[in-house]
């Protein structure tokens, strides 16, 4: 402890304290250890920081004091990349890419703007569709992944075709229906 230059433990008793007293707490510590009754004091707990905790204050410092920007302790963590979601994306190896939940919030989106048996005209629905998807698409451009788009606009697609011939299950509508002529039996 002494070249360690280490710090009066948690009674707060220094070496050079502990030394006057030295004979009187050798002669104690016998007497307790010989009659079984010796407990040892409570060592000081120090918390040593989590390699995370270390890279948040150091990004969190840089990031106050170098860009004197405000960093919300609470919603900020450190962990592994792909573990962390920022703004609708995650990190995948070297990657951007759309998180999970941003992915299906688009789904329920597209679900909200084309809805089953709607009253609505498909050039309304489609309108109101371009309107969001091209702000959507455009924000997460960057991410590397395109089929994370490509499935946003299959689901479109389908919804779409779906809205187009009056729902599920009815093959073109009224107007693409077959109606038999009964004269051409006729012949």
């Amino acid at each position: 402890m002494r070249k360690n230059k280490g710090a009066p433990g948690i009674v707060g008793v220094t070496i050079a304290k502990f030394e006057t007293r030295l004979d009187d707490e050798l002669s104690r510590l016998t007497v307790e250890l010989e009659s079984w009754t010796y407990e040892p004091s409570p060592a000081r707990r120090v918390e040593i920081p989590k390699p995370a905790e270390r890279v948040m204050a150091s990004i969190g410092g840089y990031i106050e004091k170098r860009l004197k920007r405000v960093v919300n302790r609470d919603r900020s963590q450190g962990a592994r990349s792909d573990r962390v979601k920022f703004l609708g994306l995650t990190m995948v190896g070297d990657t951007i890419a759309i998180s999970r939940k941003a992915l299906q919030a688009a789904m329920d989106k597209v679900n909200e703007l084309t809805p089953r048996g709607t009253h609505l005209a498909l050039e309304t629905s489609v309108e109101r569709i371009n309107n969001w998807y091209l702000g959507w698409s455009s924000y997460f451009a960057m991410t590397y992944y395109p089929a994370q788009l490509k499935k946003i606009e299959a689901h479109l697609r389908r919804r779409l075709r779906a809205h187009g011939r009056g729902g599920p299950g009815n093959r073109g509508g009224e107007e693409g229906r077959r109606t038999r002529n009964p004269e051409s039996r006729l012949t």
